[in-house]
């Protein structure tokens, strides 16, 4: 297997620092919106803005989750509050290192150009649900803010922090973007449909 095909390839606009604006973003997503999630507890109650990961490891290359403190005391799920077009959602998530292979890296691009390639680190990749919402389902990576998809009962959605690399300003709160992911399936279908 190539280097390149062992890559995640995503497409997703990333490093929106670069648009930075209101303009930047309106031309990139149709519909979308701003939040600061924060962590919490599992009755969601605020603990803290800080969302990313901690960096007690990265001398060594590799970064650990808050939730490895919160698995050592016996508690397995990490909480966070995100607020998806106007609704709170509370979202328990648990680590889940096998939500991405061993070795497995991510690709940033814009405009179709390689900007660069980094490991993802499967000590902060987490998956879970939002509670009080049956079916939702939620593959969030908090390595960098909270980066990864929310499937809920109103649609699914895209998350990642607005700029890249601001772990050390998520004290005061860090802006986050979240947009719908375009819903393919029922472009063709409604293409498909026929009248009679």
């Amino acid at each position: 297997m190539t280097p390149k095909a062992s890559r995640i390839q995503l497409f997703l606009g990333c490093k929106l620092h670069a648009a930075g604006t209101e303009d930047g973003l309106s031309r990139r997503f149709v519909d979308y919106g701003l939040t600061i999630p924060l962590s919490t507890n599992g009755q969601g109650r605020y603990i803290s803005h800080i969302v990313s990961a901690t960096d007690t490891k990265l001398r060594s290359g590799r970064r650990f989750a808050r939730s490895t403190r919160h698995q050592e005391r016996g508690e397995a799920d990490l909480y966070f509050n995100v607020t998806v077009f106007g609704k709170e959602l509370h979202l328990r998530l648990k680590h889940n290192a096998r939500l991405v292979a061993p070795r497995a890296e991510v690709e940033w691009q814009e405009d179709f150009r390689d900007l660069f390639t980094e490991p993802i680190h499967r000590d902060c990749v987490f998956s879970g649900d939002i509670t009080d919402m049956p079916g939702a389902t939620v593959a969030i990576s908090n390595c960098d803010g909270l980066a990864g998809l929310i499937r809920a009962d109103t649609g699914e959605f895209f998350i990642e922090p607005l700029e890249k690399g601001q772990q050390a300003q998520e004290e005061k709160g860090r802006i986050h973007v979240v947009y719908r992911r375009p819903s393919i399936k029922q472009a063709v279908s409604q293409d498909l449909h026929v009248e009679g």
